[in-house]
Protein backbone atom coordinates (compact mmCIF):
# COMPACT_ATOMS: atom_id res chain seq x y z
CA UNK A 1 0.00 0.00 0.00
CA UNK A 2 1.18 3.43 -0.88
CA UNK A 3 1.89 6.09 1.58
CA UNK A 4 -1.17 8.24 0.04
CA UNK A 5 -3.57 5.03 0.48
CA UNK A 6 -2.63 4.59 4.09
CA UNK A 7 -3.09 8.43 4.74
CA UNK A 8 -6.65 8.00 3.24
CA UNK A 9 -7.48 4.87 5.36
CA UNK A 10 -6.52 6.54 8.31
CA UNK A 11 -8.17 9.87 7.35
CA UNK A 12 -11.60 7.89 6.70
CA UNK A 13 -11.23 6.04 10.29
CA UNK A 14 -10.40 9.52 11.73
CA UNK A 15 -11.69 12.50 9.60
CA UNK A 16 -9.88 15.75 10.21
CA UNK A 17 -7.87 13.98 12.94
CA UNK A 18 -5.29 13.17 9.93
CA UNK A 19 -3.00 15.56 8.97
CA UNK A 20 -0.20 15.15 6.70
CA UNK A 21 2.68 17.63 7.38
CA UNK A 22 1.00 19.27 10.24
CA UNK A 23 3.97 21.80 11.92
CA UNK A 24 4.55 20.17 15.50
CA UNK A 25 5.08 22.99 17.05
CA UNK A 26 1.44 23.59 17.21
CA UNK A 27 1.41 20.52 19.41
CA UNK A 28 4.49 20.89 21.78
CA UNK A 29 4.59 23.04 24.64
CA UNK A 30 7.77 24.69 23.65
CA UNK A 31 5.81 25.91 20.21
CA UNK A 32 9.20 24.41 18.27
CA UNK A 33 9.36 21.49 15.52
CA UNK A 34 9.18 21.04 11.85
CA UNK A 35 6.40 18.60 10.34
CA UNK A 36 5.54 15.59 11.06
CA UNK A 37 5.13 13.27 7.67
CA UNK A 38 1.19 12.57 9.24
CA UNK A 39 0.17 13.44 12.33
CA UNK A 40 -2.72 10.97 13.65
CA UNK A 41 -4.79 11.96 16.75
CA UNK A 42 -6.88 9.23 17.80
CA UNK A 43 -9.40 9.91 20.58
CA UNK A 44 -10.08 6.29 21.64
CA UNK A 45 -8.10 3.07 22.52
CA UNK A 46 -9.74 1.42 19.90
CA UNK A 47 -8.75 4.77 17.56
CA UNK A 48 -5.28 3.73 18.77
CA UNK A 49 -5.03 0.22 18.27
CA UNK A 50 -6.45 0.83 14.92
CA UNK A 51 -3.95 3.24 14.43
CA UNK A 52 -0.98 0.44 15.61
CA UNK A 53 -2.38 -2.56 13.66
CA UNK A 54 -2.40 -0.06 10.31
CA UNK A 55 1.00 0.90 11.12
CA UNK A 56 2.33 -2.40 11.83
CA UNK A 57 0.68 -4.37 8.72
CA UNK A 58 2.73 -1.94 6.54
CA UNK A 59 5.90 -1.52 8.01
CA UNK A 60 5.23 1.96 8.95
CA UNK A 61 7.29 3.37 12.40
CA UNK A 62 5.75 5.07 15.00
CA UNK A 63 6.55 8.01 17.21
CA UNK A 64 4.38 8.57 20.00
CA UNK A 65 4.14 12.26 21.25
CA UNK A 66 1.97 12.02 24.57
CA UNK A 67 1.22 15.51 25.23
CA UNK A 68 3.82 17.34 24.17
CA UNK A 69 5.25 18.61 27.07
CA UNK A 70 9.08 19.34 26.90
CA UNK A 71 9.45 17.46 24.01
CA UNK A 72 12.04 19.01 21.25
CA UNK A 73 11.47 18.42 17.68
CA UNK A 74 13.79 19.68 15.09
CA UNK A 75 12.85 21.80 12.33
CA UNK A 76 13.16 19.23 9.95
CA UNK A 77 10.29 17.25 12.02
CA UNK A 78 9.87 14.04 12.65
CA UNK A 79 10.05 11.63 9.67
CA UNK A 80 8.18 8.59 8.53
CA UNK A 81 9.87 5.40 6.34
CA UNK A 82 7.12 4.53 4.07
Amino acid sequence: MAAGELTAMLAALLGGRVRPGEPLARHTSLRIGGPADVLVQPDTPEELAAVVRAAAAHDVALTVLGGGSNLLVGDRGIRVWW
